[in-house]
């Protein structure tokens, strides 16, 4: 895939500029062995970001370079299942082709190591392959999630403010700040979700309630 067919792709997969998108991602252990874990992604153009805790499995295996694949999916059990691998007893299959039950899979070579800090580390991860496996796969965004349900929290905060329901508005302030926090933590300024959660920031206030 050439540069132009990888950005395509990975647009049309939703991989927003700059923003964080969560996917399950899998590196290879030194004993040939594979390990899935939730990774948070970033695509800077046609090179994809993660920045793993240096404490994990997956620091040390992207430290070694090598091949990861990234995979797409919207189903919380295959996220459970990966993030906590000691407590859920039915595991995904995982090897060289990617996760099972993944709606795509995104071939990777590793690159460079960056902006370490004591903490964390970020690796660029450059795709040449990428596979479909389901009719309309899309990364999950925590960012467009978070903005649907600050919109819906929003519906109720305008007919709630209207007929004077003021503890129950405040406690709606509350889940929308949420909301937004994470929103303009996980997305750019440019991003729909952002210009979003700035709109209903101006509604709210609009509406006389403080936020």
């Amino acid at each position: 895939m050439n540069e132009a067919q990888v950005i395509d792709s990975l647009e049309r997969l939703g991989f927003p500029e700059k923003c964080i998108v969560e996917t399950i991602l899998i590196t290879r252990n030194k004993d040939g062995s594979y390990s899935a874990a939730p990774m948070g992604v970033t695509r800077n153009g046609s090179t994809l970001i993660v920045r793993p805790f240096k404490s994990t499995q997956t620091f040390t295996n992207l430290s070694h370079g090598g091949s990861a694949s990234i995979n797409l999916s919207d189903n919380s059990r295959l996220f459970l299942a990966t993030a906590f691998k000691e407590d859920v007893e039915e595991q995904p299959s995982v090897d060289e082709s990617g996760l099972e039950g993944a709606d795509a899979t995104i071939q990777t070579e590793t690159g460079e190591m960056f902006n370490k800090s004591e903490l964390r580390a970020s690796f660029s991860l450059t795709p040449w392959d990428i596979k479909i496996k389901s009719p309309h796969p899309t990364v999950f965004s925590r960012g467009r999630s978070e903005a649907i349900e600050a919109i819906i929290h929003a519906t109720r905060i305008q007919v709630f403010n209207e007929e004077g329901r003021d503890s129950e508005v405040q406690t709606l302030i509350g889940k929308v700040r949420d909301n937004i926090d994470v929103i303009k933590k996980v997305s750019s300024e440019e991003s729909r979700e952002y210009i979003v959660a700035e709109k209903l920031l101006s509604l709210i206030k609009k509406w006389g309630v403080p936020i």
